[in-house]
């Protein structure tokens, strides 16, 4: 493993940079991706591949900060939101 490991020294830091990405996203990944992630590694990989810098990598991410809301649903009206600091009475 640790040779394998040393001969691709960028396999580690790509899988945490999809899963990272993945729960970001909240969603899978596609192909359309694989750059964008490609990308963030490449620009970790002076700073010796630190979290820090994929992390704000996957924040600078096209992906990430052109997610959105998602759609109202047809009929105009919204559902309440649901909020965690609400406390319930017994």
């Amino acid at each position: 493993m640790r040779r394998y490991l040393n001969q691709r020294s960028d396999q580690f830091p790509t899988t945490v940079t999809k899963r990272l990405m993945m729960y970001a996203l909240n969603r899978e990944l596609e192909y359309y991706d694989m750059p964008e992630v490609r990308q963030i590694v490449r620009g970790a990989a002076p700073g010796n591949y630190k979290f820090a810098d994929l992390i704000i990598g996957i924040v600078n991410s096209d992906a990430f900060r052109r997610q959105g809301p998602e759609a109202p649903p047809k009929g105009g009206k919204t559902p309440p939101t649901k909020v965690a600091s609400t406390v319930l009475e017994k």
